[in-house]
């Protein structure tokens, strides 16, 4: 227990200490963007279609190394990471009966499954067709 306190202190300074502005943050978004459309077999623009969880553990890696270097991946260690896609999206709607979030604000939690919500895209692409 102590050693994982130790491994989440650690984190969490990588995290903070982190001193990037706002030039620099948007240019590294930029380079991992580019890198993913180029690397991922499931990306085919900004706007993809399909994703697979292997994107999700590239993705990762591109934001460990641009951002942190690699001090995230190297403090975990030996520590699995499991990456993978749920048929459902997580949405936080801030709320006053909430539960507090690490960000201070309360929020309500929603499942929503993802066959929704593309049946919501494909309604409004419809929508904005007629017009």
């Amino acid at each position: 227990a102590r050693s994982e306190q130790s491994m989440v202190t650690n984190l969490r300074v990588h995290v903070e200490t982190s001193e990037l502005n706002a030039n620099q943050v948007a240019a590294r978004t930029r380079l991992i963007y580019d890198t993913m459309l180029r690397e991922s077999p499931h990306f085919d623009g900004g706007n993809f279609a399909t994703i697979h969880s292997s994107d999700l553990k590239r993705l990762f890696h591109q934001y460990d190394t641009s951002f942190f270097k690699a001090q995230i991946g190297a403090t975990l260690g030996r520590t699995p990471l499991h990456f993978r896609l749920s048929k459902r999206a997580t949405v936080l709607v801030q709320d006053a009966r909430g539960r507090r979030h690490s960000d201070g604000n309360r929020y309500s939690t929603f499942y929503i499954p993802v066959e929704s919500l593309e049946a919501l895209r494909r309604a409004n692409q419809t929508g904005s067709d007629a017009r």
